[in-house]
């Protein structure tokens, strides 16, 4: 007899909670239709990548893009034989695309991958000492000089050393995994002693615009970009102050992150690259 049969849903589902490998939780799935239905109904995928991912609770609605001749598949109903009415139907397709998206969710997050950068363009800078010699952009490029030139954002400054700067950047993709976050400070190789300039601390934050960005938006020759302060984003994520060195692994929801630094002595400062994958 099937023990999801023997022990009833409720026991069930807290013998299933116990998995913590989501493959173990696939291959529960695929072991008969009861354990499926299971699955499912008492939503376990979304409640094991929620353990593994609390960021996820951000989400507000998940959609399964498929082709449109596609055709369905066994699971056609709230246990196939209870799908007669279209509401049931839909109700199956729902926890079926619940499945189905927060498995490969997990199995993304979690499996081994290759690097990539996530920054795909500048949106602004709290301040810039000379545009665009000394802008935004320059941090893009992890050279510390290029065609024989010093490549470096430089900061306006300011009179308290306390008083953070920003530098906000556009992501490759609105769900980014973030690994890494790598902070190179400038080092002056054209100064006496060859200082590096470097903030004290270093904080990060995830989030998204509040309206859709536009390409004029984006830092350029011309354009300076105007998108540096708080009020034109929704932070979905802050992290604590860290020093230079320390690693920020963490899940990003929103296609936009801000570097928040502050502490520094000089105002001059060079690439940050965000390392992961889309």
């Amino acid at each position: 007899m099937d023990f999801v049969d023997r022990l009833g849903p409720d026991a069930s589902a807290a013998v299933f909670a116990v998995l913590r490998d989501p493959a173990d939780l696939a291959h529960a799935a695929a072991v008969s239709r009861s354990w499926r239905t299971l699955v499912m109904v008492v939503h376990m995928s979304k409640i094991q990548c929620l353990r593994l991912c609390p960021e996820v609770a951000s989400f507000t609605r998940i959609e399964l893009e498929q082709p449109t001749n596609s055709a369905s598949g066994s699971d056609s109903g709230v246990n196939e034989e209870d799908a007669g009415s279209t509401a049931a139907t839909t109700t199956w397709e729902n926890y079926k695309t619940e499945k189905m998206v927060y498995m490969h969710l997990v199995h993304a997050l979690f499996s081994p991958h290759t690097w990539m950068s996530c920054i795909t363009a500048c949106l602004g800078a709290s301040s810039t000492d000379n545009f665009p010699g000394e802008s935004i952009q320059n941090t893009l490029e992890p050279r510390e000089r290029v065609n024989n030139w010093p490549c470096y954002w430089s900061s306006g400054g300011q009179e308290d050393p306390a008083v953070p700067e920003f530098l906000v950047y556009k992501l490759c993709s609105d769900l980014c995994l973030i690994d890494e976050i790598r902070i190179q400070p400038f080092r002056a190789y054209f100064q006496r002693g060859l200082p590096i300039y470097s903030s004290q601390y270093v904080r990060f934050k995830f989030g998204c615009p509040k309206l859709p960005l536009r390409l004029e938006d984006l830092v350029s020759e011309e354009n300076e970009g105007q998108l540096t302060a708080d009020d034109n984003y929704i932070w979905m994520y802050t992290s604590s102050e860290f020093p230079m060195l320390q690693r920020v692994p963490c899940p990003s929801v929103g296609n936009s992150v801000a570097t928040r630094i502050w502490g520094s002595s000089m105002p001059e400062w060079s690439s940050p690259q965000v390392l992961s994958r889309s």
